[in-house]
């Protein structure tokens, strides 16, 4: 399981609204594998990817140009730990 410090945000999306890329930044207390999927309203998932993450910040890269404009939820797990987040694409 991954401990994350309390006075702090484990996970920030840098940059949104995105074009063609988001950025990720995740704080984590040890090294772990964060699962991230974007999913539309219907629940569907359209991006999946793992990605090492090591003790402390990273910031994680991806593309979003295959995308229509719109709104999506971005998942990222870490371990037993799921976060949400709203992503808008335009």
């Amino acid at each position: 399981m991954v401990k994350v410090p309390d006075d702090t945000r484990p996970i920030i999306l840098l940059n949104n609204p995105v074009h063609d890329f988001a950025s990720l930044q995740i704080r984590s207390a040890g090294n772990t594998t964060a699962a991230i999927r974007i999913l539309d309203a219907t629940g569907r998932v359209l991006m999946s990817k793992q990605q090492q993450v090591m003790t402390g910040l990273n910031t994680l890269r991806f593309e979003t140009n295959a995308l229509p404009n719109g709104v999506y939820y971005l998942q990222i797990r870490m371990g037993d730990n799921s976060h949400f987040i709203t992503l808008l694409k335009q």
